[in-house]
């Protein structure tokens, strides 16, 4: 029994320091500290153990928490990377980068400060700007990190040869792949992440699986959730996405959007077939959370930081002139499991431009649609698709798709000529997508694309949703021709480098001249933020 007491006691212990190791806080370093209106920022985000969402958002505020713009990632083992371009029209002033996830309930996540100047105004009448104090995320300045063979100083277009050398404890010690930088600093001029903690997130949903894209039917007039009402959910393309949801008592809907990257078209829309009310959409926002304002101290304006400026300002001025980029992005292939559209593979497929030129849609369905009745009596149109197997019209209106976002208002499509149609989808049969029948399908493409003919109403939202950002590497940027200058302020940016006893430093310098630095940063198993830097002269 005694030895048995001794096992437990021994397990026990095991578990509370195992689980004492685990790293709690989120934390964010960027490229730079200092940037102007127009530039792209490099930022590198770590999550808690603990924290299951995959889906990780960064993006740019004021320092009272007024969201700017952002992105969305997809977290690797805790970790992931971003790129964020700044708006050209942002006023000179400290911002915060924030990184955070949707399901902000009891939650404390990190941002970081950065100082951005408007591009066209600069530094000028600005003697003192706003900076952070106090709050800083716990970082740990580690022994033993050498950087071999890098030199006080090299000249501009010269190639960089060295290497970083860590030791055997540190390696044992880090949670996940290091961060190497290479990038031009203001000299003096640093600042540190921070945490931020939520007030008043109420997200409750986690994005382990992918985004989720929620919200709310209401009665327009008092606001009530409505029960029972279909919502749609469309990403318009030559092969559309779609999905539906039938809201409960609470009126909520949610949307699970996997494999998608960049920005997309997502179009969602309602219908209450049971009653008359008015109804109305309400999307929820992944930024409509609060934090407390950091504590700020004004901080005079060197000038260094008024020649970095200058300089930075001046350099994206040139690299616009020449069409020179920070970022190439992998796209990835999209995802072709699926060779036909969600309503199946089409009875015929009609390309309006192997025909002469119709004046409106009756005309086509007459002409060039066999087994499509349109008539349009008295302004009231009414649309019908043969049953082929069994030769007989259905009852009911087919589903009708205008690029691939389903409408019920037949006047949308009655005035469409040949003119405006890419091609024409129609099936013949019943078709059934989960508990939803179709009587048939007429599926328009537009030459456009620009859903324009999409009016709008309480019942239809059309936004632009940040998927996941593609796979991204900086742009080496090393150009053979005398006549595009290269001007890059960050030479290397690593974010996921493994750690090793020697790992190759290898880069080479632009035509900028200033104070360099390389970064070396990660983070230990007890969450704190590893750093370690040195400085170079390129002139």
């Amino acid at each position: 029994m005694k030895r048995l007491f001794s096992l437990i006691s021994l397990l026990l212990l095991a578990f509370i320091s195992l689980k004492a190791q685990r790293i709690s806080g989120f934390g964010l370093l960027t490229d730079r500290d200092t940037y102007v209106s127009g530039e792209t920022a490099l930022a590198k985000l770590f999550l808690p153990d603990d924290e299951n969402s995959k889906i990780v958002y960064v993006d740019l505020a004021t320092l009272t928490g007024n969201h700017i713009t952002g992105v969305t990632t997809e977290a690797v083992g805790h970790q992931g990377s971003v790129f964020l371009e700044l708006p050209d029209s942002l006023s000179t002033g400290s911002y915060l980068v924030r990184v955070f996830v949707n399901e902000t309930h009891d939650k404390t996540f990190a941002a970081k400060q950065i100082l951005v100047a408007n591009r066209f105004d600069k530094l000028d009448g600005y003697p003192e700007v706003p900076v952070v104090t106090g709050g800083e995320a716990a970082r740990v300045l580690p022994a033993g990190i050498r950087i071999q063979n890098l030199f006080p100083a090299y000249p501009v277009q010269s190639d960089v040869l060295a290497s970083i050398e860590m030791p055997d404890s540190l390696i044992g010690d880090l949670a996940g792949p290091l961060t190497i930088c290479v990038s031009e600093v203001v000299p003096g001029l640093s600042f540190p992440e921070f945490p931020i903690r939520v007030e008043n997130g109420n997200m409750e949903v986690n994005e382990d699986k992918g985004i989720v894209v929620q919200g709310k039917i209401v009665n327009k007039n008092s606001q009530a959730p409505v029960s029972g009402a279909m919502v749609y959910l469309t990403i318009p393309d030559s092969l559309p996405y779609f999905q539906y949801y039938k809201t409960g008592n609470d009126g909520q809907f949610f949307f699970l959007i996997k494999n998608h990257y960049g920005r997309i078209p997502v179009v969602v829309q309602c219908w209450d077939d049971k009653t008359d009310q008015p109804i109305k959409i309400i999307l929820d926002s992944k930024y409509d959370w609060v934090s407390p304002a950091p504590v700020t101290k004004m901080l005079a304006v060197s000038d260094e930081l008024n020649r970095f400026i200058e300089k930075t300002s001046d350099i994206l001025m040139m690299r616009k002139l020449f069409g020179l980029q920070d970022v190439k992005q992998l796209t990835p292939l999209p995802d072709t499991v699926n060779s036909y559209p969600y309503y199946g593979e089409p009875t015929k497929i009609v390309d309006p431009d192997l025909f002469i030129d119709l004046p409106d849609f009756s005309e086509i369905s007459r002409e060039l649609l066999p087994g499509v009745k349109f008539r349009n009596y008295n302004n009231e149109p009414t649309l019908r698709v043969i049953n082929s197997p069994f030769r007989q019209y259905f009852d009911q209106q087919p589903l009708v798709l205008i690029d691939g976002i389903p409408i019920r208002d037949l006047n949308l499509i009655k005035d469409m000529g040949t003119k405006d149609l890419d091609r024409i989808d129609i099936n013949l049969t019943e078709r059934y997508f989960g508990d939803l029948r179709f009587a048939g399908v007429v599926a328009l493409y537009t030459r456009h694309s620009d859903r324009s003919r999409l009016p709008e109403s309480d019942r239809l939202v059309m936004m632009e949703l940040q998927a996941v950002q593609p796979v991204y590497s900086l742009v080496p940027e090393v150009s053979k021709s005398p006549h595009i200058p290269d001007l890059r302020q960050t030479l290397l940016w690593q974010p996921d480098q493994l750690p090793a006893k020697i790992i190759p430093l290898s880069f080479r310098t632009s035509e900028i001249k200033g104070k360099f630095r390389v970064l070396v940063a990660g983070r230990n198993k007890a969450g704190e933020r590893i750093e370690y830097e040195q400085f170079f002269d390129v002139d």
